[in-house]
């Protein structure tokens, strides 16, 4: 419908503006300092949020109610988040350095820790197979959870100090993650590397693809 969501209003998961009227909504409570992150909508138009504060949180449409659920292990903070094709909701632990599955179904969690632990970790992205992609942020490595065997395979960035912060894939299934200074793009046909210097000194905390294959930061 054209209006705006996003997350990092102080105590609140989420924020919505109608720019028909300019009025804005908040919804979630997160307490007084923190707010939530990265909103991510599932095929009913559910928005899922993520949080510092070590939860995940989901606005019903319908209801146009707010649930949340209490992320397993510490310390927590839960950070990216992508929903697959079945609405089965993936995240990144930060601190943990893991990928973690909700599903909605069962309200189960299940982790899947990096074997580069102890790293950190920060945004994934999905596969047209489903495989989840996320940049292990110091450790310079691109990781691959498979789903279904529960692997995990991570690939050093050949460059060095290399940050991958944010994953995503794009209509050929190329990875691509944003580094300070500069986007690399993994091909895991060839298991090769391409790099894509910024012209200017800059960091790229955020990444996204258009439909047509633009890179936008």
């Amino acid at each position: 419908d054209d209006s705006l969501w996003w997350s990092g209003n102080p105590g609140a998961g989420l924020a919505h503006m109608d720019p028909k009227t300019g009025n804005i909504d908040l919804f979630g409570d997160t307490g007084k300092r923190k707010g939530g992150l990265s909103p991510f909508f599932d095929s009913k138009g559910n928005v899922w949020w993520t949080s510092g504060r070590g939860h995940i949180g989901r606005w019903d449409r319908k209801t146009n109610k707010t649930k949340t659920w209490n992320t397993p292990g510490a310390p927590g903070m839960s950070y990216g988040i992508v929903i697959d094709r079945q609405d089965k909701v993936w995240y990144t632990e930060f601190y943990s350095c893991s990928v973690v599955s909700f599903d909605p179904k069962t309200e189960t969690f299940k982790v899947y820790p990096s074997p580069s632990r102890p790293c950190t970790a920060r945004r994934p992205g999905i596969d047209s197979k489903g495989n989840l992609w996320y940049g292990v942020y110091d450790k310079g490595r691109l990781a691959k959870m498979d789903p279904t065997t529960g692997i995990t395979t991570e690939y050093q960035i050949p460059v060095r100090f290399a940050t991958p912060y944010d994953t995503w894939v794009d209509g050929d299934d190329n990875v691509w993650t944003s580094c300070d200074n500069f986007l690399a793009k993994y091909d895991p046909r060839t298991g090769t590397f391409a790099y894509y210097p910024t012209p200017q000194q800059t960091d790229e905390p955020k990444i996204t693809i258009t439909r047509d294959g633009a890179i936008w930061y």
